[in-house]
């Protein structure tokens, strides 16, 4: 290892490290994989050396590429230590510990760690040098699992892409094309995985009658599809609004061009997504740097996202008459004034989830590492 000076105190000096990141597919789009390009990509800018050994398929064969590449590199480079991105992976991790006594760190998310049945992750987990998570309910569930992690678990929540999303108007095209001119529009982001309905949006077209009793042009649009290897909910979506009378009202937007993704949240009026089972929910951050209000669930960690309801409403993911309730009253401007402030929404969550406090936290976890090497 070679000596830095740390990029935010010239009076500190800390080692500079070789870091194997072990790191699901993250060329997709979503939650996760913006948080581990992010997370990488500081490392790189803080001087650490980095290399990416990625799960590019859920298959066996990608499975054992994985794993053997994780080996070669560490025979190759000698990494001085291992960033595990998945609990799955974390076995990985263990070994190379035990074998080469190489130690690492795990990141956790959300519902993967809150009711752990594998004993190994329990192992894994035990013998980490640190546990990052992005939420205080995921790390309440780890503890609640294994009191022992309280002394080693480091927050590092998500940043928020000040760059991507903006304040706009909204983009005319985007009414064209889905025949809103005049509607209240309210927007769900999310893959629509069948394993994932924990994101709220059945819930929400359960709402949708009792609005559409005070807003009969409000349209409900669902951004997001399934994917080969997890499942597509999008029929299953279409029969709900049916069997509900509520066809018209639903709009699935499918998967829309990444470029598109940011004029979507400008489209809207209200984003919703009283989800039961979100670890964090970037989602949130992308909605409120455009400077849209949120109605999240509050029951998880949402709660983080939305700062305990200062930048959106929490309701309770079950209670269908809360959800239509807070949509209403939203939509009919009755909200706290701060809700419908854009600058403000957008100001307030850059201000905690800005890339410079994200870029504080990780040179934190950086000096914490260098002590316990």
């Amino acid at each position: 290892m070679g000596l830095v000076l740390v990029p935010d105190d010239a009076r500190q000096w800390r080692k500079l490290m070789r870091i194997l990141y072990l790191v699901t597919d993250f060329d997709l789009i979503g939650g996760k994989e913006w948080y581990d390009r992010s997370a990488i990509r500081m490392l790189q800018e803080l001087g650490e050396h980095v290399r990416v050994v990625k799960l590019a398929g859920t298959s066996l064969s990608n499975k054992i590429l994985f794993i053997l590449k994780s080996f070669v590199e560490t025979l190759v480079k000698r990494p001085d230590m291992v960033f595990c991105a998945h609990i799955s992976f974390s076995p990985i991790a263990y070994f190379l510990k035990w074998f080469f006594g190489i130690p690492y760190i795990i990141f956790t998310y959300g519902t993967e760690v809150w009711d752990i049945k594998n004993d190994f992750y329990r192992k894994a987990l035990q013998n980490t040098q640190l546990v990052l998570t992005i939420s205080r309910y995921t790390a309440l569930k780890l503890r609640g699992q294994i009191p022992t992690l309280e002394s080693k678990i480091f927050f590092l929540k998500p940043v928020a892409d000040s760059t991507r999303f903006s304040i706009k108007e909204k983009p005319q095209y985007l009414v064209q094309r889905h025949g809103l001119a005049d509607a209240k529009i309210l927007l769900t982001v999310a893959h629509l995985y069948p394993t994932e309905e924990s994101k709220g949006y059945l819930r929400v077209i359960d709402a949708l009658p009792l609005v559409r009793d005070v807003f009969p042009k409000v349209r409900y649009v669902i951004v997001g599809a399934g994917m080969k290897g997890f499942g597509d909910n999008r029929e299953r979506i279409r029969a709900y609004a049916k069997d509900r009378g509520i066809s018209e009202s639903v709009i699935l937007a499918g998967r829309v061009p990444d470029k598109e993704i940011a004029d979507y949240y400008n489209l809207c009026d209200l984003f919703v997504m009283p989800s039961s089972q979100e670890g964090f929910g970037v989602v949130f951050l992308e909605s409120l740097v455009s400077g849209r209000p949120v109605i999240a669930g509050n029951r998880d960690g949402s709660r983080d996202a939305v700062l305990d309801g200062e930048l959106g409403i929490l309701v309770d993911p079950d209670d269908t008459d809360s959800t239509a309730r807070a949509i209403i009253e939203m939509l009919k401007g009755r909200a706290p004034r701060r809700f419908y402030d854009r600058e403000f929404l957008r100001r307030r969550v850059l201000e905690i989830y800005g890339y410079e406090k994200f870029k504080e936290k990780v040179a934190e976890l950086l000096k914490i590492i260098n002590r316990g090497l």
